[in-house]
This record gives C-alpha cells, structure tokens and sequence, in this order.
C-alpha cells in the first residue's frame, strides 16, 4: 500500500500500485511521488517547487533568499490557509488585517482591511476563488482573490466569529462563534 499522507487529509494514500524507496518503510504511488512540492518529489525544491538541480533538497533561488520568511505582518498571525492550486497563502492577524502572499515570490498580493478587530480566522474557498475571514468584530467578510474586493459580509453573530470553514461544494460558509451558535451562510 502507498504510505504517504493524501494533501490535506493527513492520512495515508492506501493505492495498492507502489514503488519502494531506498527506506523499505516509505511505499509511494506513482501518483503521490508526482505531488509538487511533496516529500518524494524528485527533482523539485522542497520550498518552493522549482526544479532543483544537484543533492540538496532546496534550489538555487531559494537557497539565496531568507527561505520561508514572510514579512508585513504587525501583529500576532491568527490563522494560515494556502489555497487550492498552492500558490497563495492567506494570514489572519491581530493588527485586523488579512494578507495574501505570493508563496513563490514571498510578495503580498492584497492587504484587507475591512475588519475592525482581530482577524481570527482565514481561509480559502474549495475552488481558491475567494477568501472568508472572522473576526471579533463579530463579522465573517467573502473576499474575491483577484480583485480583493469585499462581495459579502455576513453579521448576524452576537459575539466574536472564532472559526469557519466552506462547504465542499463552496457554496456555504460555516461560523461558530463566543455566543455559541454554529451558523450556516449561503453565498450570493
């Protein structure tokens, strides 16, 4: 069986077609070793998903830079998404801001700044298209990825939004809140 984690599901992959690797524990799919940016990608940087060149596991361009680091924040980071196609990254912070970065580059795309208090929460849609975040403003705001328009608030909570999350089918926005009610939002 293929022992390696399925993305974003942290459990193993279990395709009964494998290869074994130099670590006889380690079985892999031909599928899960073609996973950009996965552990047993070969050939690609294990930061950026570039392809590398030589022993290491990191690249050229991102042996140079500061790997990993993203700077703008001023506040506590609250809540971390990468999107979908794993290009973009969003952060949820204390200083009522959500960024989103560019995780190639390490550049921000957009500053959000419609919250007037903590960012607890922010996440992406199934399909990356666009981001929900909740904050103790009590709201939930839909923003577009692109544009970084804000296309729906949402603001029937009592209380501070502390966690959300979409439906599958991206259709629907979970809340749960302090004043201990989950509720079910659906998108326009």
């Amino acid at each position: 069986m293929c022992t390696r984690l399925t993305k974003g599901l942290r459990r193993p992959c279990y395709k009964k077609q494998y290869r074994k690797t130099r670590n006889e524990k380690v079985q892999i799919c031909a599928e899960c070793e073609k996973l950009k940016g996965g552990i047993f990608s070969k050939g690609l940087c294990s930061t950026c998903s570039r392809k590398r060149s030589g022993r290491g596991q990191i690249c050229g361009i991102c042996k140079k830079s500061k790997s990993g680091i993203y700077k703008g924040q001023t506040d506590k980071v609250s809540s971390l998404d990468i999107s979908p196609d794993g290009t973009p990254l969003v952060a949820g912070a204390d200083d009522n801001t959500v960024m989103v970065w560019d995780m190639q580059t390490r550049d921000v795309r957009h500053v959000l700044r419609d919250h007037s208090r903590w960012v607890c929460s922010a996440i992406f849609s199934p399909n990356g298209r666009q981001i929900a975040s909740c904050s103790m403003d009590e709201t939930i705001i839909l923003w577009d990825t692109q544009t970084a328009q804000d296309l729906q608030t949402f603001d029937n909570h009592s209380s501070c939004v502390n966690s959300i999350a979409f439906s599958p089918n991206g259709y629907m926005i979970v809340s749960g809140s302090v004043d201990e009610i989950i509720r079910m939002w659906s998108i326009s």
